[in-house]
């Protein structure tokens, strides 16, 4: 799997929460996101997924430009954080 992000900017109401991300995954690595709470991360995988909506940016998977599609259509998942699981 490659996944390249270029320029995302996303907004949740007024509030800027992620601006100028880029990222590039090639195939065959792995990585990890890492930071203290609130910082973003899990706004960048809802992005990712089609969960929240760009402002900004291009979410490429496999070579192909996703961010216009619905998120069944992505061939992504996430799985929530929940003390439950």
């Amino acid at each position: 799997m490659s996944l390249k992000l270029e320029n995302i900017k996303v907004n949740i109401g007024e509030k800027e929460i992620l601006h100028n991300i880029n990222l590039d995954i090639k195939e065959g690595e792995f990585i990890s996101l890492l930071g203290q709470s609130g910082c973003g991360k899990s706004t960048l995988l809802k992005t990712i997924a089609g969960l929240n909506e760009l402002k900004e940016g291009k979410v490429i998977l496999f070579g192909e430009e996703i961010q216009k599609k619905e998120p069944h259509k992505r061939g992504t998942v996430i799985v929530f954080q929940d003390l439950r699981l």
